[in-house]
């Protein structure tokens, strides 16, 4: 479907024996491939951080500790197999952004979409984690940790009233959320956000430009 819609942009080009127009679409394909491969350089830098921390605290936990602590690493492969399935998905799209014709305006607008969309899993999905993770660990130490000291203000006690551990746990939970979030935001938009931001832009001038050509 994108190459017929590229035969169709060059012929059309052609037919108005209009050179600047050639060039224009050159440039438009480099452009569109420049934030591409930059954000497909910086997947690969997350895919590889991911390939050695995520095996090594699992290893790590699975193994050490006499065992005592194997749930940490069924929590942390499970994360590391969805952000896999992510990654995978994420690559493949901009893989096909990266081969396909800057003329087929229609089929970038579709892409940035699902860009978007990535980007907004990735947002909320990564902001999730923390107090996820923050609710396992709390988890975990009650159940494998008894004797937790009184003056914990995580877990009821003598010390520590039902209200004050609830309140102790709601403000925690906010605050680690609203800092995740915070932090993701920025790092979203550092490796990614930026970039699609490049291609929407683009796509903006292409429409213009179809706009300005179009017969009266």
């Amino acid at each position: 479907m994108e190459l017929d819609e590229m035969r169709s942009d060059w012929k059309r080009i052609s037919a108005t024996a209009d050179p600047d127009a050639i060039q224009r679409l050159d440039t438009r394909k480099g452009n569109i491939h420049s934030p591409v491969r930059r954000m497909l350089r910086n997947l690969r830098i997350e895919t590889i951080l991911m390939l050695v921390t995520y095996p090594i605290i699992t290893i790590v936990y699975f193994f050490g500790f006499r065992g005592y602590m194997q749930e940490i690493s069924w929590f942390t492969l499970t994360i590391g197999i969805i952000f896999s399935i992510y990654y995978y998905r994420k690559n493949k799209l901009l893989r096909s952004l990266e081969d396909m014709g800057g003329s087929v305006h229609d089929a970038l607008e579709g892409k940035i979409h699902s860009l978007d969309s990535f980007m907004r899993f990735y947002l909320w999905a990564g902001t999730a984690l923390g107090p996820i993770t923050m609710g396992f660990i709390g988890w975990l130490t009650w159940k494998k940790l008894p004797d937790i000291d009184p003056h914990n203000p995580f877990f009821v006690s003598t010390e520590n009233p039902l209200v004050k551990v609830v309140l102790a746990w709601i403000f925690s939970v906010v605050l680690v959320t609203v800092v995740v979030f915070i932090l993701n935001k920025w790092y979203i938009q550092m490796l990614y956000g930026k970039h699609i931001n490049k291609l929407r832009s683009i796509l903006e001038d292409m429409q213009e430009e179809e706009r300005i050509n179009l017969p009266s």
